[in-house]
């Protein structure tokens, strides 16, 4: 009878233990090979976009502000003034004609240095001499500009003025034409050169010491009437 019990016992007790090994249990980790997938853009809560080149600051206001255009300056009655023909662009540099005060011309090469974020005239030939002769000569003879302008940038630089540069300053300006332009000024050795949206160089304002001693006052030099 004793033996009929264990035996009892021992049956119930296997019976438990064989449940509680089949009863389930939440498993939160992964399967072995079971892939993430991936995170969207919308769950990172932005657009991922490939980078793009995008065009400096520098260039979109000469493109804007067009300093490499032709002008001429002029001032009735002083003689002030100045005036530039590009003939010949690349990337990098400029090649023009020009005059000082409607009577000393010259040849100049402009560097458009983008690091420093302003246009330099790194060569100036002015009349009677030999390099202003030659490209004269060079020039009447049919001669491509962009090559003169490649040839003569091996030249040494002779020339380091700043023609034109970076600045978020802007000014109105109401022209003698009665135009109201908004221009971009630079100023160099008391003399403010204004540049406007899409026209170039439209102002040149003269302050200096010396202006004022010879022609009384201060003077202005707007485009040319007479061309």
């Amino acid at each position: 009878m004793n033996i009929v019990k264990s035996l009892f016992f021992f049956a119930c007790f296997l019976a438990v233990c064989t449940a509680c090994q089949t009863e389930e249990v939440p498993n939160e980790t992964l399967p072995e090979n079971e892939e993430l997938e991936p995170i969207t853009d919308d769950e990172l809560g932005q657009t991922i976009e490939e980078p793009k080149e995008e065009t400096s600051s520098f260039e979109e206001i000469v493109n804007e502000f067009k300093p490499l255009s032709d002008y001429d300056m002029y001032h009735d009655g002083t003689g002030l003034g100045e005036g530039m023909t590009f003939l010949a662009k690349n990337k990098s540099h400029a090649l023009a004609l020009g005059h000082q005060a409607q009577a000393v011309a010259f040849y100049r090469i402009l560097e458009i240095n983008k690091e420093n974020e302003q246009i330099i005239i790194t060569h100036e030939f002015k009349e009677d001499s030999e390099p202003f002769d030659s490209i004269n000569e060079a020039l009447d003879m049919g001669e491509d500009p962009v090559q003169l302008l490649e040839d003569y940038l091996e030249e040494d630089h002779n020339e380091n003025k700043v023609f034109f540069y970076m600045t978020d300053q802007r000014e109105e300006v109401s022209l003698m034409s009665g135009e109201e332009v908004t221009t971009l000024p630079v100023e160099m050795n008391d003399t403010v050169y204004h540049f406007a949206k899409e026209q170039g160089l439209v102002r040149i304002h003269y302050k200096g010491e010396l202006v004022i001693e010879l022609f009384g006052d201060e003077q202005i030099a707007e485009k040319n009437p007479y061309h």
